[in-house]
């Protein structure tokens, strides 16, 4: 094997090994990327869940309330229709 092929071989293997160093730093950035968005999307789910429950009680309530007068408009017919 002469000079130039070695250096030619060495200058092959040297870009081979920065090539898959590279791929695997993009990798890696990527999967912190995606470990990053993942934990974001399970924290704005448990928020809009957070919201969701409040409104759920909300109205939970409301109607609670609209129901009470309801019956007590009903008594309060009942007790003057007679």
């Amino acid at each position: 094997m002469e000079l130039n092929e070695i250096l030619q071989l060495i200058g092959g293997l040297i870009t081979l090994f920065a090539a898959i160093w590279h791929v695997a730093e993009v990798k890696h950035e990527l999967q912190r990327e995606i470990d990053f968005l993942s934990l974001k999307d399970k924290e704005r789910r448990e928020f809009v869940d957070y919201i969701l429950n409040g409104l759920n009680e909300k109205i939970d309530h409301k109607y609670s309330r609209l129901m009470d007068e309801i019956k007590i408009l009903k008594e309060y017919e009942r007790e003057n229709s007679d």
